[in-house]
């Protein structure tokens, strides 16, 4: 049986963020436990509590979703930071960036992302970003075990 992954959503733009909340609960995410992180400082420190849990169950799942745009140190620099750790690296971490730039693009593969979006432009975008992204996460991919 497949569990709902607990998200930890690293974006620092109060309107993106709050778009895809609300786009997440709009499409019935229920059970979504959602952690949000606005600087890759916070980020580090939760990840390195995550890391550190000794009550985590056999069946926790994580997803991350990185803005590569973060104030501080920048999200590629976090997810290279990520893929380094032995226990981080299993989890999937999704790019969720408004730059079109292909080589924002290239640079986050080859730094480890497991997927590369561009933010919606409007909030339909994001409706139907997030069904694609629960339907794929939730529904369809295998996510490894933290425990």
């Amino acid at each position: 049986m497949k569990r709902t992954p607990n998200v930890i959503v690293i974006e620092d733009n109060d309107d993106d963020y709050e778009a895809l909340t609300f786009a997440f609960e709009q499409d019935g995410a229920a059970g979504l436990d959602i952690e949000r992180c606005t600087t890759a400082q916070e980020a580090e420190n939760s990840l390195v509590r995550l890391r550190n849990r000794t009550d985590i169950a056999r069946e926790d799942r994580v997803l991350i979703i990185l803005d590569l745009r973060l104030p501080g140190l920048s999200g590629f620099e976090l997810l290279k930071t990520m893929r380094q750790d032995p226990h981080l690296r299993r989890i999937p971490v999704i790019v969720l960036s408004s730059s079109s730039n292909q080589s924002d693009v290239i640079e986050s593969y080859v730094t480890g992302a497991n997927a590369y979006i561009r933010k919606p432009r409007n909030f339909d975008g994001y409706l139907k970003m997030v069904a694609s992204f629960r339907m794929f996460w939730t529904g369809c991919a295998e996510l490894p075990v933290l425990g």
